[in-house]
């Protein structure tokens, strides 16, 4: 079992009034340090060596302004938007040659798998056509080399007159 600290004056003190103790891992509140001491090792005990996470509430929100370009001394907007539009197009006209070797490639692989199976269909084919060959050399075989059988002539038996 886990052995409490020693309740001090200063630590179990509440604070004044409107003054509260807030988890640095959640919204929660509490009236003294001992109180919030004791929920992080119940609650965040893992994340206590951790530095706290931000939450949404208390993330900072971006300003909404628009972006202010400060150009260098002696360098126009209009020099720099045509340096971001020319290699806005650069990058468009790369994406685009990639695309289409992407393509290519894509169709080399469509070639590729089309050949393969042509060539396993027409292995597929020699193989059932070799054992067709084997079935019948054997077959020719066994016809040649046993006699054919027939019942013998003297049985006996219950013969029967028509």
């Amino acid at each position: 079992r886990r052995e409490r600290p020693q309740r001090t004056p200063e630590r179990t003190a509440p604070l004044p009034q409107g003054l509260v103790r807030k988890c640095p891992h959640c919204p929660k509140r509490f009236q003294s340090e001992q109180y919030l001491n004791d929920h992080m090792l119940r609650r965040h005990i893992a994340s206590i060596f951790e530095p706290p996470p931000v939450a949404p509430w208390q993330a900072e929100k971006p300003v909404e302004s628009e972006a202010v370009v400060s150009p260098r001394p002696g360098v126009d907007s209009s020099e720099i938007s045509e340096v971001v539009k020319n290699a806005t197009q650069d990058l468009h006209g790369s994406m685009q040659e990639g695309l289409q070797k992407q393509e290519g490639i894509k169709l080399q692989l469509l070639d590729v798998q089309r050949s393969v199976q042509e060539a396993i269909q027409n292995m597929e084919e020699k193989v059932a056509s070799a054992i067709d060959n084997v079935r019948q050399d054997v077959g020719k075989q066994l016809a040649m080399t046993t006699p054919p059988v027939s019942p013998p002539a003297d049985t006996k038996g219950p013969s029967f007159d028509l």
